[in-house]
């Protein structure tokens, strides 16, 4: 994997993270409350790969 490789996956995370963060200002405006921020966090946790489940992936030992 080359540094330009890199350098576009972050280019297109970082978009997609703008977007999310675009759709959740309504929710927050108009009507505030821990369901937009939740989904919203969740909506960008999953672009950057983030494991919320707190499992390590080891599998069964």
């Amino acid at each position: 994997m080359t540094d330009d490789d890199l350098t576009d996956d972050a280019l297109q995370k970082g978009l997609l993270t703008a977007i999310i963060v675009v759709l959740m200002v309504p929710g927050l405006v108009i009507e505030p409350g821990p369901v937009t921020e939740v989904v919203g966090v969740a909506a960008i946790g999953s672009v950057w790969g983030l494991d919320l489940t707190g499992d390590d992936g080891g599998g069964e030992s």
